[in-house]
């Protein structure tokens, strides 16, 4: 259904790292950050061991909002469901300028990183823990659509994941368990 006052439109991607029983995914998108309507529904693919990618595109934000919000109501064929982090998702036009996506999290050994959307060839990535220790800094070439990040050896605990390219410059709070 298509709404004749949209003017935005925004790509929403997103990934699991393997699935137990996933029924499908309710997408709720807010425009002030505290009450969400469901505006679509993808299935999911029940059972993998695998990463999967799913996208979805949003066509119908009202032509007045800059701002929106998102996040996803994942259900398993039980009813079981929990609810991802909110992302917040700026817009100019159909430009957005949540460009980072970063999953798992928490994580237990690996994290990915879709940096795919950054208008840069490179970035800087640092991993700092809570209290303030550089643990790793990496420069990664982006050419790849994602970043595998072998966090095997971490201890346990919150850390920063800060993404640095010569345009921007965004923090992620990351947990290992």
């Amino acid at each position: 259904m298509s709404n004749p006052l949209a003017q935005h439109s925004a790509q929403l991607d997103w990934a699991t790292m393997s699935e137990i029983n996933n029924s499908h995914f309710v997408i709720e998108r807010s425009y002030n950050g505290r009450e969400f309507t469901p505006i679509d529904r993808v299935a999911g693919s029940g059972n993998s061991n695998e990463v999967l990618m799913y996208s979805y595109t949003d066509n119908t934000i009202a032509a007045n909002q800059n701002v929106v919000y998102y996040r996803l109501h994942q259900f398993d064929f039980d009813g079981v469901s929990e609810y991802t982090e909110i992302r917040k998702v700026e817009l100019n036009g159909d430009i957005t300028v949540d460009l980072v996506n970063v999953y798992p999290n928490p994580f237990k050994n690996e994290v990915y990183i879709s940096t795919d959307k950054l208008r840069a060839n490179t970035c800087i990535l640092t991993l700092v823990s809570i209290n303030g220790t550089e643990v790793m800094q990496l420069e990664v070439n982006n050419n790849l659509e994602l970043q595998k990040l072998d966090m095997a050896d971490l201890r346990v605990g919150i850390y920063i994941l800060n993404i640095t390219t010569e345009m921007s410059n965004q923090n992620f709070r990351i947990i290992k368990n």
